[in-house]
């Protein structure tokens, strides 16, 4: 009976949590909220030195952080790792508008663990931008919602190497053939928001992008130049 009546709740808040996701989709005028997003992991300590299949053909291992290691070959992204065993999330999201707005569910996590949501840049080291913060509840769920002004994503710069290696359409190691940002759910403890900067890499523990997303500020903060 109180297995029952926990699948009953769990099944409940999951369902709200659903609701929630499409009413505040629903709500946002003036926004383009087409946008949709699912986080899924793609790196699992279980792995580690097994074999890696893409398509049905061996394209390397998973190496000891439980991230693919494609060896000297660069196929492509990261797999990602899906199945009722991994948790997810799911987010809605503004393609366009005058602030990022999106509104993310995500079930699975560790019990009682602080994430964030973040915007990330490619290569390591580029600044990070913080876009919300949730704890997961006893059943290992999280709801973020918010409105951040990010401008523009992903970020441009004078050259690929200023900006966000994603930005452009490249097939090296760096931006391996991705044209968008990267939204990940990580750790709170692994990220320094007021830094901008990732402080920690516990790779199991990310939701990473399923697919790069674009989205455009069309109010753009105008550029004030500094006082002489």
């Amino acid at each position: 009976m109180r297995k029952a009546l926990v699948g009953l709740v769990l099944g409940l808040a999951v369902s709200y949590a659903g609701f929630a996701v499409a009413e505040e989709v629903d709500q946002s005028d003036g926004y383009d909220m087409g946008g949709s997003l699912k986080l899924v992991p793609k790196c699992d300590l279980d792995l580690v030195g097994m074999p890696l299949f893409i398509d049905g053909m061996e394209v390397g291992t998973y190496a000891d952080d439980g991230c693919p290691d494609f060896g000297e070959n660069n196929p492509g992204p990261w797999p990602p790792l899906v199945g009722e065993e991994y948790p997810s999330g799911e987010m809605r999201y503004s393609r366009s508008g005058p602030t990022f707005r999106y509104v993310l569910f995500g079930k699975g996590l560790e019990r009682f663990q602080k994430y964030t949501l973040i915007y990330y840049q490619n290569p390591w080291g580029n600044p990070v931008t913080c876009l919300g913060k949730d704890m997961a509840n006893w059943w290992g769920m999280v709801y973020m919602r918010g409105d951040v002004e990010t401008g523009s994503i992903p970020k441009y710069g004078a050259a690929p190497e200023t900006g966000d290696a994603n930005a452009y359409d490249s097939s090296d190691e760096t931006g391996n053939g991705l044209t968008g940002a990267k939204i990940w759910l990580v750790p709170s403890g692994d990220v320094d928001c007021e830094g901008q900067a990732m402080t920690g890499w516990n790779p199991s523990s990310i939701l990473f992008e399923y697919d790069p997303i674009v989205y455009i500020d069309t109010d753009p903060t105008p550029f004030v130049p500094a006082a002489n």
